[in-house]
């Protein structure tokens, strides 16, 4: 609908099993938000491209 490829998306998820691991299936970006993670375990990135710690994050993973 949006007329963009996988390669092209970028997804932010909290959750490695619901969003970090099927984005990388698709060929997308994914960020994984650990702030909003309770299972997540500090220094893990477990295949996410970037890790956040606040929103504020994403504008620099986007290169802005």
């Amino acid at each position: 609908m949006l007329g963009v490829t996988a390669t092209e998306t970028m997804l932010v998820g909290d959750s490695l099993r619901r969003d970090i691991v099927p984005a990388k299936a698709l060929g997308m970006l994914a960020v994984h938000a650990v702030y909003g993670d309770r299972n997540f375990h500090e220094g893990e990135r477990d295949g996410a491209d970037f890790v956040i710690y606040g929103i504020g994050e994403v504008v620099g993973v986007m290169g802005g």
